[in-house]
């Protein structure tokens, strides 16, 4: 994988490809996404131009923007653990998806935050879910599941009842 310049900043790619890349390997290399002075340098386009291909991610849910500041990225869409509100408060989502050492586990910390219980996966299924969930983010000219795709996927996987909705 490459991260630099060069690879983000092809002129083979468009401006909003240029960007989603440039977002996926900052978080691959950093842990954070970079903000739009940042992706202005990585991608060679302008600020302006890049708060613009920042928007069209956005609105295609490829990522999510910081509701305060649009020139930060809060989130690359990752997969989400609530059925079918995810995009309600996607943040708030993604932010509750935890690992635990047991169901057990799960009901302590239910009882002490008040929170309602969602999705619950064993760690088998997290590992085979996640095996090709991701394959080819950080590829140009990657193209996100459409929803049918996803909830074919997800049964592939042997995700049913509340997760995204799928039947028992």
């Amino acid at each position: 994988m490459t991260t630099g310049n060069a690879s983000t900043a092809s002129l083979d790619l468009d401006g909003t490809e240029r960007v989603r890349l440039a977002v996926y390997r900052g978080f691959a290399r950093t842990g954070k996404a970079p903000g739009a002075a940042e992706l202005a340098a990585l991608t060679g386009l302008g600020p302006d131009r890049v708060r613009r291909e920042l928007r069209t991610l956005h609105e295609r849910h490829d990522l999510v923007l910081d509701r305060e500041d649009s020139d930060h990225v809060v989130m690359a869409h990752p997969l989400a653990s609530v059925p079918r509100r995810a995009w309600d408060d996607v943040v708030r989502t993604c932010a509750n998806q935890r690992l635990f050492c047991s169901t057990d586990c799960v009901d302590a910390r239910l009882r002490r935050t008040g929170q309602e219980r969602g999705h619950v996966m064993d760690l088998a299924t997290l590992w085979h879910f996640a095996g090709d969930w991701y394959t080819g983010r950080l590829d140009p000219g990657y193209t996100r599941r459409d929803p049918a795709a996803a909830t074919a996927y997800f049964a592939g996987v042997g995700l049913r009842g509340p997760f995204r909705g799928l039947p028992d």
